[in-house]
């Protein structure tokens, strides 16, 4: 099911990054929009993956833990906790093929 979908930030509208050292959340600034969004370092390194380019949830979560095995649960949580909050906010688009 997440095979067939595949998420992407648009290279028309980057995101840059900002960070300090001590702190747990990282800016996210959208250059074409001017938003700027406070979101986790999880979450950043997600959007630094998508800028790259489309992955589905499933590559996403092989990138970010290789070590790891994906479960349905593993591929849910990201999915309903990072990429359709960024989807709504505009952060990233989502192709279905």
């Amino acid at each position: 099911m997440w095979a067939s979908s595949t998420w992407f930030v648009n290279p028309a509208n980057p995101i840059f990054f900002g960070a300090w050292p001590g702190e747990d959340t990282v800016v996210a600034y959208q250059s074409i929009s001017g938003d700027t969004h406070l979101i986790s370092a999880m979450g950043a390194a997600v959007l630094e993956l998508l800028q790259v380019g489309p992955l589905s949830a499933e590559a996403i979560f092989k990138d970010l833990f290789p070590d790891e095995e994906p479960v349905d649960s593993a591929i849910t949580t990201l999915r309903n906790n990072f990429l359709l909050h960024f989807e709504q906010l505009g952060l990233i688009e989502k192709f279905v093929s």
